[in-house]
């Protein structure tokens, strides 16, 4: 068993399609910085199991908005992206010795 830590950033592009009449497809940048504990259990000598769990914490965070088309320059609806997120991964490792 071998427990690691890691730390990054990531970033990226929200891209949202518009499929309809008068309303635009937008894309969006996003850059966010992680943490990742992972824990590797080895089950042979070449192949471990590998479980992480990476907390995703946004730095720039688009909020993709609809106009109201009946209020001139209103906004109609918004969705803005949550300040923390996580993902789970859980995976094989193969070792080249």
């Amino acid at each position: 068993m071998r427990p690691r830590l890691c730390f990054g950033a990531a970033g990226g592009a929200l891209q949202s399609g518009a499929k309809t009449p008068g309303v635009q497809a937008v894309v969006a940048p996003w850059v966010a910085l992680m943490v990742a504990p992972e824990l590797r259990i080895w089950a042979t000598k070449r192949f471990a199991i590998d479980f992480a769990v990476d907390l995703v914490v946004p730095v720039v965070r688009p909020v993709l908005a609809e106009r109201d088309p009946s209020k001139q320059g209103m906004v109609g609806e918004s969705l803005p992206v949550p300040p923390v997120g996580a993902v789970v991964s859980l995976g094989i490792a193969f070792t080249i010795r």
